[in-house]
């Protein structure tokens, strides 16, 4: 299986590696929102004293100097078998929540110009051909645990989305909403993750047309 720090996704081999590693972790093939993490694994680099060998029949395994251990799989392989396992029970507890609260609105009031929402609101549009207006939701999340769904009906090749909380009022006429002007949580369509208004991470979990996100 192919891998390493530089690993270049943009090779005639990156969908396979892609592909073994996604079948090495355990990601099934209704759960590309786990893909991120096989990009991860498949880049990740050796723990401190960790080298890779090759034996005599070519085979590739792992030797920390200093305790001179010896292991087949990569020293951080067990972390995000974990990593896979903890998101697909985080996913589930996120569904049996959105089934419990009921559907999401977004709110007329706090649409910028040039978005259409539908009769029912609960479907939005950018109607132009360049700009990045700015909607939200017309619930209020109080205390407690909460799930949102969204659904990207298009996205452009080019385009940029972002998706977050604020606080209730944050959004009155604003043309654009800065990702660190969310305040508590906000994802980005290119992999970014804001916590209270700081890049938290970026490059995992990219979305685009007809991706649904859960958070």
């Amino acid at each position: 299986m192919e891998r390493g720090v530089n690993f270049d996704f943009s090779s005639p081999a990156a969908a396979k590696a892609m592909r073994d590693m996604s079948n090495y972790l355990g990601i099934q093939e209704d759960e590309a929102h786990m893909l991120w993490i096989a990009e991860l694994a498949i880049t990740s680099p050796l723990p401190r004293d960790w080298v890779e060998a090759v034996n005599e029949e070519g085979g590739t395994y792992y030797v920390h100097q200093v305790t001179k251990k010896t292991c087949w799989e990569h020293p951080r392989d067990d972390y995000f078998k974990r990593l896979v396992a903890r998101n697909r029970k985080k996913l589930a507890s996120r569904v049996a929540v959105l089934s419990e609260q009921g559907d999401f609105q977004f709110d007329a009031a706090g649409c910028g110009e040039g978005v259409a929402l539908t009769p029912d609101l609960k479907s939005a549009r950018n109607e132009r051909v360049q700009g990045y207006p700015s909607f939200r939701m017309k619930n209020c999340l109080s205390s407690g645990v909460r799930a949102i769904q969204i659904e990207i009906d298009s996205l452009p090749e080019m385009g940029f989305i972002s998706f977050g909380v604020g606080p209730k009022y944050f959004s009155d006429n604003d043309e654009c909403i800065p990702t660190e002007q969310f305040r508590y949580i906000c994802y980005t369509s290119v992999g970014e993750t804001y916590n209270f208004g700081s890049l938290n991470s970026k490059g995992l979990q990219r979305v685009g047309q007809g991706d649904t996100v859960l958070m």
